[in-house]
């Protein structure tokens, strides 16, 4: 009887540590499900599609000016100064691909992805390749995973 409650015990943890490592595992691809939705909705130029993947007062840091955004505005102020700099240095036809994960961390609700993404587009209608790095930190609220902080570095 013993041994069988023992062995009971240890299945009972065998079974529980699968089910931890598949639920994390399942927020690690959802987590980065949600930046590669950031960059594909951009890419297609749904802004309205992206702005739902943050929290209603996100922080952004990026490599243009003023290169720093936070608040209620801050999604809408971002890419309104992306799209004025691009203007101004006349880059258009952007293609973000996102690759492979370098860094994916989920603690409770809460996540940090850092990818690397190739950045192809056009300056004055020559090709250009930038390669570049985003930082992403999300939160998650009941099931949905959101973007709180967003850092675009190069490099």
């Amino acid at each position: 009887m013993k041994r069988n409650i023992s062995v009971m015990i240890a299945l009972a943890f065998v079974i529980g540590a699968n089910t931890l490592s598949a639920g994390a595992e399942s927020n690690t691809s959802a987590v980065v499900a949600v930046v590669k939705n950031l960059f594909s909705d951009v890419n297609k130029n749904d802004i309205a599609g992206a702005s739902v993947l943050f929290v209603e007062q996100p922080s952004v840091t990026d490599a243009f000016p003023p290169f720093y955004w936070h608040g209620t505005t801050a999604f809408k102020e971002w890419m309104a100064d992306f799209a004025t700099d691009s203007t101004k240095h006349k880059y258009t036809d952007f293609d973000f691909m996102v690759r492979k994960p370098l860094s994916q961390e989920v603690d409770g609700d809460r996540a940090n992805v850092v990818v690397p993404v190739v950045v192809d587009f056009k300056e004055r209608s020559k090709p250009v390749r930038y390669n570049g790095l985003a930082n992403v930190v999300l939160l998650k609220t009941g099931d949905i995973w959101k973007i709180v902080a967003f850092t675009w570095t190069t490099k």
